[in-house]
């Protein structure tokens, strides 16, 4: 049975990666590092090809930043077309 672990794109605070010793490296196989809010950390020993990874995971946190700012803009001029009126 496999585990599945599902990580809400909106709690990714930050997203890194490293190798340790010279042939994980070397091999590709690199240790992934997710911090979500609320310092929950998870890592993921040993991914091969992380890079590919890692440009989807931040490609996803980018919508979800771009969200973000998009809803908070729209609340602010809500707020200020309110206090015209």
């Amino acid at each position: 049975m496999d585990d599945i672990e599902v990580i809400d794109a909106y709690r990714l605070m930050k997203i890194d990666s490293y190798a340790e010793w010279f042939w994980a490296n070397l091999l590709g196989y690199w240790n992934i590092v997710l911090e979500q809010q609320k310092d929950n950390v998870r890592i993921f020993h040993f991914v091969a090809k992380p890079y590919k990874i890692l440009a989807l995971l931040k490609e996803q946190r980018n919508k979800v930043l771009d969200d973000r700012r998009k809803k908070y803009l729209m609340k602010e001029a809500d707020e200020v077309i309110e206090d015209v009126k």
